[in-house]
């Protein structure tokens, strides 16, 4: 065999081994990834929890905003409303009325039945129902002032005057 054969021959053998990685190669590409995959994953936690806080909070408000239109609604067809501390009576003739409380474990209810359930370590859920009525002087009419108070210390509230 020549010298160019012999040479060749190991050139051959010496590109085999470099085909491949060796297991430290991989060991090492594998934990930088992981390193990679932890730091990007903690951002991406923290902003899908975020986004899950603000569509709980949207979702509550959403459902105080349907029963204050409710509330509204009624009253603007009510004859009278009585308001109480954490209820309010809505008088539509002498027969027909409609009461609207709210229970200390934080249910909203109509007329005896439930209309809002809140969880009670929910940062949304409402800590106080207040009704108060107004008279607009020298007209005879009267404004009804309808708020829930949310744990959170902010107000969801409306005005609105019953057809009397």
């Amino acid at each position: 065999m020549s010298v160019n054969e012999q040479q060749a021959l190991v050139r051959v053998g010496t590109q085999k081994k470099d085909l491949g990685f060796t297991l430290l190669e991989l060991v090492i590409v594998l934990a930088l990834s992981s390193v990679l995959a932890v730091l990007i994953a903690r951002p991406l936690a923290s902003v899908f929890e975020t986004r899950a806080f603000f569509q709980d909070e949207v979702a509550a408000r959403e459902e105080l905003n349907y029963a204050l239109q409710r509330m509204s609604r009624e009253v603007r067809m009510a004859n009278d409303v009585d308001c109480n501390s954490d209820s309010f009576v809505i008088k539509y003739d002498e027969n027909e009325d409609t009461t609207w409380e709210m229970s200390s474990a934080g249910v909203i209810e109509r007329n005896g039945a439930l209309f809002i359930e809140q969880d009670p370590g929910d940062d949304f859920r409402v800590v106080g129902l207040e009704c108060e009525t107004y008279e607009i002087s020298g007209s005879g009419r009267d404004l009804s002032e309808i708020e829930f108070e949310l744990a959170t210390g902010d107000i969801l509230g409306t005005v609105v005057a019953p057809r009397n």
